[in-house]
């Protein structure tokens, strides 16, 4: 997501201005972005060093102030993350636009109404938001979400060479999953309507042209299914060179659905197929809970703070050195043949523990950690983790640290 806002930011590194002052007993860096004037900063130690992470964080907010500033029609309909949408609306916008803008941001959000009628109630509070204009005292029917009506979702990501013009791997992405997963169709985008969106469903031989509509940006447009029962979801976005794994611009293919039974039994098969259309480097295949768990391995060196359950501390993916080596580990994992090969997999005879749920097909191999999806509140399956990041040591460059 940060990687896509930096991109439509326009920030390049030779207009931002790096500086740091000293007070008693603190320090501060500071990025400025020079022709603008934005700046990000952040309180540290006085002996605390401007880190390439610390730097990194950095240049994330300072892309998210200049990209609020910078807003345009376009940036917005490609802008992946809220809080610069959310500035440039301040002080511009009135309740009904505000909670207009809520409903948006909780479509594509929707695998969360778990329990209840999600399309219906989000029409319903548009509808509320609509007609109550800017009334302080309207309550919408997203009040309704809580915390218990939430599952665990299926989560896909796919990292692939980025397309190129009359490229066929939208469609044909999208093929696989219909054909992996029993029961799904993706036939519904968000269209435009002045400026608002609202779902509509496409014709099959129409989808074909909406999902190479976005192939000039590097993009795959988000599409999802037309039934009101369950929510999948397909897109794509764009790392490009200046911030993308070894230098190399990548197509980040991600896949959501429910965490049903009936969709986890096709889960191996169908990360194998989508990985194969997509030509991917690497893909993983886990639940959202694992994910969340995972996304907690990324901390400063410098920070004193661990990741959780002992796991490894890994780099942020601009900091790999290539494509082909994967950023994580989890329950599923597709490694192309030249993925399988930086991480000297198959080794030898001590490997055996995990070729038992391996398998080759076209020289990718597809490992599986565990025989059912990782839960990291269970000990075993947080011991299966550790073990292959030790097996594992590249993935992420993980910076090993001492079980506890």
């Amino acid at each position: 997501m940060m990687e896509t806002v930096l991109a439509l930011s326009g920030i390049t590194l030779a207009d931002v201005r790096t500086s740091t002052c000293a007070w008693v007993g603190v320090a501060r860096h500071a990025l400025t972005h020079v022709p603008t004037g934005a700046e990000a900063s952040e309180i540290v130690r006085p002996d605390e060093p401007l880190t390439d992470a610390l730097r990194a964080e950095l240049l994330d907010k300072l892309a998210l102030q200049v990209l609020s500033n910078a807003m345009t029609a376009d940036k917005w309909e490609r802008c992946p993350d809220a809080r610069p949408m959310l500035n440039f609306l301040r002080d511009r916008a009135g309740r009904r636009k505000l909670r207009l803008f809520a409903c948006a941001m909780s479509r594509l959000s929707i695998r969360l109404l778990v329990g209840l009628d999600g399309k219906r109630l989000l029409r319903e509070a548009e509808d509320a938001a609509d007609e109550g204009g800017n009334d302080g005292g309207i309550v919408l029917p997203i009040d309704m979400l809580t915390e218990k009506d939430q599952m665990p979702e299926i989560l896909l990501h796919a990292y692939a060479p980025p397309l190129t013009i009359g490229d066929p791997r939208p469609e044909l992405v999208a093929r696989a999953v219909e054909t992996q997963w029993p029961g799904v169709r993706l036939l519904t985008e968000l269209a435009k309507r002045g400026r608002g969106r609202f779902e509509r469903v496409l014709h099959a031989h129409d989808r074909a042209d909406y999902l190479s509509s976005e192939i000039e940006q590097g993009t795959i447009p988000f599409i999802t299914n037309p039934e009101e029962d369950f929510t999948v979801s397909l897109t794509g976005l764009l790392e490009p060179d200046a911030i993308a794994s070894g230098g190399k611009a990548q197509l980040h293919v991600v896949v959501e659905m429910p965490a049903e039974t009936r969709f986890l039994a096709s889960s191996r098969a169908g990360l194998a197929a989508v990985a194969s259309v997509l030509q991917a480097h690497w893909a993983t295949l886990s639940l959202s809970d694992a994910h969340a768990v995972m996304t907690e391995q990324y901390v400063h060196d410098d920070s004193g703070r661990r990741p959780p359950h002992g796991l490894p501390a890994l780099l942020p993916w601009y900091e790999l050195d290539g494509p082909d080596l994967p950023h994580w580990l989890a329950w599923l994992n597709y490694w192309s043949a030249a993925c399988a090969e930086r991480l000297s997999f198959p080794r030898d005879v001590t490997d055996q523990e995990w070729l038992r749920f391996a398998s080759c097909e076209n020289d990718a191999w597809l490992l599986q950690l565990a025989h059912e999806p990782l839960d990291l509140a269970v000990a075993e399956h947080v011991l299966t983790l550790r073990r292959a990041y030790d097996r594992f040591l590249d993935v992420g460059r993980a910076i090993k640290v001492a079980h506890s």
